[in-house]
């Protein structure tokens, strides 16, 4: 027995039952550190069918919470003798009623799946959902990319935050504990069924979930942050409400861009996840920068990757088809016959971060992503706006040579050494950052003491002016360079002004 899709999630008419349910799981250690402890795995979101084998030994001993992982993660029945060890408070009948769980014969098993993530458990679709005819409106769970949303959303103090597309409603909980009111839009009505469930579950009062399309639930509305994961694969089908968009191209992620600036309050941020259409023979940045014209608003695209179409196709057909590997030659062929009308070659993705500045020229800044990013992210993008922002203001590198400035306290610094005939001489030098957006490079032997000289109480000119005498240079000839190196290191995170400075200071990543 594996259990069958149900038509709507599990629904408990009681909040009681709600808190039962709750209080069953944390006494049976259902969290997020006691299940990786007892599976020994580094994230449950990514348990596969390879890993079955071993999870099933190391969850033998039946204990409530070997249940919970084998129902809830595993997806795999239990003996229905063992439900009572897990939900100690609540009746069974009560359970049943609910659609939780299925029983048949001695066997019992989950209709979803459960995932303690942080401090919530997230309820949501089975895999083998995408398997039937009612695959369209599968609602997906904490997947790779509701994680690299997550780590990239800005967290501060938020009056009103917009989830768009809300899927299972895990961007919009994690934005609950920052914000007075969340709106989580979907137009799958079992993705707000899933949402409202969760929210109750993890006892979250401030999210109201509303159904419809984009941004027509909340039109006339502002909001201090919108985070989207939204369906934005470029494909030639709508078979599935949570992956395709049922728009050309790359239209639909376009779309949310244009028109999500009169949704934003001055100073608020949209945060989506997307793909785009690379232009052929040109710089991968030039069609996406156009989506941002006349907007009113600043933009950063960090780029993560880029593949040929049908590298992406094959992706995406594996990741639905399952099992009819029979069909995904014939698939993958539809789906490049569809780019090859459209005249796409390449996809680029990656993570759209767009901010409302009116008033004044507004600017595109259009990065790859560092190779590595160690943890939450949120602060390094806030702080890159504000470092632009502050770098803005100055007008000058007269200007700039006042100002004094701090290292990054998440900054680490190598040199290289050689030996010579008068003793060991630094020849090479790198700085890295180790929290966030973790950007690095190599600098010049002259400019790397100068940043570890700044110390928040010496300005910029003064360190100037002791790099002209250590290595026999004019000042006037280095400032314009060393200039534009402080300004990149700025802008990157690296050195941060003073506090003393006042107003533009480009926040620590910890602020």
């Amino acid at each position: 027995m594996t259990g069958s899709p149900t038509s709507c999630p599990p629904v408990f008419r009681n909040p009681v039952d709600i808190r039962l349910l709750r209080q069953d799981f944390e006494n049976a250690g259902f969290t997020a550190q006691s299940v990786l402890q007892r599976i020994g795995q580094k994230e449950a979101h990514e348990i596969g069918s390879e890993d079955l084998p071993l999870l099933f030994a190391r969850t033998a001993a039946g204990d409530a919470l070997d249940t919970a992982i084998r129902l809830f993660l595993m997806s795999l029945p239990v003996s229905a003798e063992a439900l009572p060890r897990l939900f100690r408070s609540m009746e069974s009948e009560t359970l049943l009623e609910s659609g939780l769980v299925q029983i048949d014969g001695k066997e019992a098993a989950a209709a979803i799946k459960i995932l303690p993530f942080q401090d919530l458990l997230v309820a949501f679709d089975c895999r083998r959902r995408l398997q039937t005819a009612a695959a369209v409106d599968y609602v997906m769970g904490v997947s790779g990319s509701s994680l690299t949303l997550a780590n990239a959303t800005i967290r501060r103090p938020s009056g009103r935050t917009l989830d768009l597309g809300t899927g299972c409603g895990i961007q919009g909980m994690l934005a609950a504990a920052n914000s007075s009111q969340v709106v989580a839009i979907d137009r799958n009505p079992r993705a707000l069924e899933f949402g409202r469930l969760n929210a109750a579950l993890n006892n979250l009062c401030n999210i109201e979930f509303r159904l419809g399309d984009l941004f027509e639930p909340v039109e006339g509305e502002t909001f201090d942050s919108i985070v989207t994961n939204p369906p934005f694969v470029i494909s030639p089908e709508t078979r599935y409400i949570y992956r395709d968009g049922g728009m050309r191209g790359d239209e639909i992620c376009r779309r949310i861009v244009r028109e999500a600036p009169r949704f934003l309050s001055e100073g608020g941020f949209l945060q989506m996840l997307c793909n785009w259409i690379e232009p052929s023979e040109q710089d991968w940045s030039d069609g996406v920068r156009e989506w941002f014209d006349e907007t009113g608003c600043d933009a950063w695209v960090l780029r993560s990757h880029t593949q040929d179409v049908v590298a992406y196709a094959s992706k995406w057909v594996r990741h639905t088809e399952l099992r009819e590997t029979d069909s995904w030659i014939p698939r993958v062929e539809e789906w490049c016959s569809y780019y090859k009308a459209l005249g796409i070659e390449r996809i680029g993705s990656g993570l759209i971060n767009l901010r409302r500045s009116s008033g004044r020229p507004n600017w595109v800044l259009a990065d790859e992503a560092p190779a590595t990013v160690f943890g939450a992210c949120g602060d390094s993008i806030r702080g890159r706006f504000e470092a632009r922002d502050f770098l803005g203001s100055i007008s000058s590198d007269e200007e700039l040579l006042e100002r004094r400035f701090h290292v990054s306290p998440h900054a680490r610094f190598q040199s290289r050494s050689a030996p010579t005939p008068d003793g060991w001489q630094a020849e090479q030098a790198s700085l890295e950052l180790v929290h966030g957006l973790s950007y690095s490079g190599k600098v010049d032997i002259a400019i790397a003491n100068l940043v570890v000289h700044c110390n928040g109480e010496r300005r910029l000119g003064e360190l100037v002016n002791e790099m002209a005498q250590a290595v026999g240079a004019e000042r006037e000839k280095i400032i314009a360079p060393v200039c534009s190196i402080v300004r990149d290191l700025v802008d990157r995170g690296f050195l941060l002004l003073a506090s003393a400075e006042g107003h533009g200071r480009p926040r620590t990543h910890t602020d």
